[in-house]
């Protein structure tokens, strides 16, 4: 017996050092890539990414109480009104190069608004029960009332998650869609069935097993989670890399700012949020966003929503066009702004150029 607990022993102790090198020669794979990747040509390096300049800034209050933080840029008698949505962990900052692209255009004239989704960015912190896609559509609606007016020709610009919330708001208020609302813009995002859309090269979907245990976690000891986080830095940033960007040579910038947004969700906000985004199902709301014009846009390279989830959403709307951007992931709109842009200023301009429908009163 003693022999026999000594030899288990041996194993033990054999497994755990053998445990041990694998993570050690992990670990420094990780950092000599994301080293490598750091001293490549970049393109973008010193783009102050969340740091444009705003022409007002200012609070809308949620329907709950929440405080939703929004920015514009342009004049506040410009006759077009592009609101944008972003998506699940990032903040209106994504909207980089939309913006820079669309401030100042003289045909159409534009007043550009962007707002942070509720526990995200600037906006203040949500009650976990109130973290749903319904929520975020009637928080939208807040915003499309506060920033609008009734002449104003309004087009809703969602990417991901903020797709969802254009969803959600169609089936809380389709009147609105053809009246108030002119136009609608749905990037990377998906209208039901997101735990489905797993990975093909993940074992296990990050979605269904990942955040869900992360979930639980940081409900009872949220600074132990987040303190493992920052030790995951390197695997964190690798993984930021290969889910948001169809190309594993996008600049490092752009992964470091999608890092940054990331790291600055708190783990309680994304277990907040999972249970609607595992649950998310608006097919039924596409009909009413079809009372108008629509774009879709999705990268054929996208991980997240993959693009038979935007080929879905073409499907149920005859009328849309669709536009797949070669070679992107997820964050299209910061890997191929110049693609992405093209296509939005073009349907703005094929919006305004429609005879208004409007009706305040809708």
């Amino acid at each position: 017996m003693a022999r026999r607990s000594k030899t288990l022993a041996l194993i033990a102790g054999g497994v755990a050092v053998g445990t041990a090198l694998l993570n050690t020669a992990r670990i420094i794979t990780e950092r000599t890539t994301v080293r490598r990747a750091h001293n490549q040509d970049d393109p973008v390096a010193g783009t102050a990414f969340g740091e444009l300049r705003a022409d007002k800034h200012y609070t809308v209050t949620a329907t709950d109480g929440t405080p939703l933080y929004v920015e514009e840029v342009g004049s506040a008698t410009a006759p077009v009104t592009v609101i944008f949505a972003h998506g699940y962990v990032l903040e209106m900052g994504c909207w980089h190069y939309q913006r820079l692209a669309l401030q100042g255009i003289d045909d159409p004239r534009m007043r550009l608004v962007f707002y942070d989704q509720r526990s995200h960015g600037r906006s203040g912190r949500s009650e976990s029960d109130d973290c749903t896609i319904d929520q975020l559509g009637s928080d939208l609606e807040q915003i499309l009332r506060a920033a609008s007016t009734e002449s104003d020709r309004v087009i809703v610009v969602g990417h991901s998650m903020g797709g969802m919330s254009i969803m959600a708001l169609a089936d809380r208020r389709p009147e609105l869609f053809g009246t108030l609302i002119d136009g609608v813009v749905l990037i990377s995002t998906s209208a039901g069935d997101l735990v489905a859309a797993e990975p093909a090269d993940l074992s296990s979907s990050i979605m269904s097993h990942v955040v869900p245990t992360i979930s639980k976690a940081a409900q009872f000891a949220p600074k132990w989670i987040e303190g493992g986080r920052k030790m995951l830095g390197n695997s964190i940033w690798l993984a930021t890399r290969k889910y948001s960007f169809g190309s594993a040579d996008t600049p490092a910038s752009l992964t470091d700012y999608m890092d940054r947004m990331i790291s600055a969700t708190p783990l309680e906000v994304m277990a907040d949020f999972y249970p609607t985004l595992a649950g998310h199902d608006k097919l039924r709301a596409l009909p009413a966003i079809a009372k108008a014009p629509v774009l879709v846009i999705c990268g054929d390279e996208d991980r997240m929503t993959p693009i038979d989830h935007s080929e879905l959403i073409a499907r149920e709307l005859p009328s849309a066009d669709l536009f797949v951007v070669p070679g992107a992931g997820h964050m299209a709109i910061l890997e191929k702004p110049e693609l992405c842009n093209d296509q939005l200023l073009g349907f703005i301009r094929r919006v305004v150029s429609h005879p208004v429908r409007k009706s305040r009163s809708a």
